[in-house]
């Protein structure tokens, strides 16, 4: 279940103290719900992803992404923050790259914050392969094999994201264009 809102551009002030006026920054929200496998805990996750461009050039962009989780123990303790950087690397090559990490916003357990770090990276992989192997799919009609799942189902192997990425920009270049202009 995904929904992809528009690009809006809105203003925003900086930061008491820091140099500068307002800048008009492109925002877009993506809210997506995420079945989870894990027999002890709920069965689905909302995610709620802000995107922000903070560069972008007749050669690449870049994008920061704030994801907030609902619907998972100690939800309101932590948030995704991620990293879209695109750019040409040939005439008719694009090369796109999500990184991404937990970040914690309150204090938790320290045994149980390695595990909500570990399940919230499990959990990207696998949202971003699912989400990619869809663009594929729908854009071109390209339909690649589901990577192997590791046990639980959490997490996706070393031929998922990065190689369907590699050959999906050899193959077409213009779904990451695609993908941002939606």
């Amino acid at each position: 279940d995904i929904y992809v809102g528009p690009w809006r551009e809105k203003v925003e002030q900086p930061a008491p103290g820091a140099p500068g006026g307002d800048q008009k920054m492109q925002r877009r929200r993506v809210s997506v719900i995420k079945p989870l496998k894990n027999p002890l805990g709920p069965r689905q996750a909302t995610n709620q992803e802000t995107f922000r461009v903070v560069d972008l050039t007749s050669n690449g962009f870049t994008c920061e992404c704030i994801c907030k989780t609902a619907g998972v123990p100690f939800s309101n303790s932590f948030q995704n923050e991620l990293l879209w950087v695109g750019y040409q690397v040939e005439d008719n090559v694009m090369r796109l790259i999500v990184s991404g990490e937990c970040r914690f916003t309150e204090s938790v357990f320290g045994m149980l914050k390695n595990t909500i770090a570990r399940e919230s990276v499990n959990g990207m992989k696998s949202a971003y392969d699912t989400f990619f192997r869809k663009i594929v799919q729908e854009a071109f009609g390209i339909i690649e094999p589901e990577p192997e799942e590791k046990t639980r189902g959490s997490s996706v192997t070393k031929a998922g994201m990065a190689d369907s990425a590699i050959n999906l920009v050899t193959t077409n270049p213009a779904v990451m264009v695609a993908l941002l202009a939606t």
